[in-house]
């Protein structure tokens, strides 16, 4: 552009000093037609409007600023700087557990108390028993002793013990109550209530 301006500025001061021919206007006009061939070839094809004068501006979103390549003096655009978009962080975050919904000031939930079951085992045998509840090891239980067995879950109790002749099994009742009693050398469970 300041090429374009100096060198006009050169023609017509020294045609405006000579009385001009019509060869030397013919001269002028190529040389005109030249500094904008020149003008085109470096800055590109311009827009409409007059060819002498101010331009029209434009005002793009994101105006490219000209820096010269290094080594080849073409003058290159800089592509746009453009900011990324300002993300606001969510309104609430759980200190304690990091998550977007927060279950810390919120009130337990009162629930009833858990049913439990109770059985009972008493030794009316005036002797040592020995027996096996839910497959646990072997428990001694003293004479005229009394064994409560708590339990929430409503399931039945299994016992294993020797009655004298031969190891029996029995499902018990979670929430009855047995004796263990000799009738002749037989050891029985016998259930009292439930």
């Amino acid at each position: 552009m300041k090429l374009q301006a100096i060198t006009m500025i050169a023609v017509l001061t020294a045609f405006a000093g000579t009385s001009t021919t019509t060869v030397e206007a013919n001269d002028f006009i190529k040389v005109i037609r030249t500094i904008n061939a020149i003008d085109h070839a470096v800055n590109g094809p311009k827009f409409n409007g007059p060819k002498f004068g101010p331009k029209p501006i434009h005002h793009p979103i994101h105006k490219p600023i000209i820096l010269p390549h290094p080594g080849h003096g073409h003058i290159h655009p800089k592509p746009p700087v453009c900011k990324p978009p300002i993300v606001k962080p969510p309104v609430h975050i759980c200190h304690k557990y990091h998550s977007h919904i927060c279950h810390c000031h919120k009130p337990p939930i009162n629930k009833p108390p858990m049913k439990k079951f109770t059985m009972k085992l008493m030794n009316n045998a005036e002797t040592k028993i020995f027996f096996s509840l839910n497959g646990l090891d072997y428990q001694m239980m003293q004479a005229d002793d009394v064994e409560l067995v708590k339990s929430v879950s409503p399931k039945d109790h299994l016992i294993k013990y020797h009655n004298g002749v031969e190891v029996v099994e029995f499902q018990l009742d979670p929430t009855a109550a047995y004796s263990f009693e000799w009738e002749g050398e037989t050891l029985m469970l016998l259930q009292l209530q439930g």
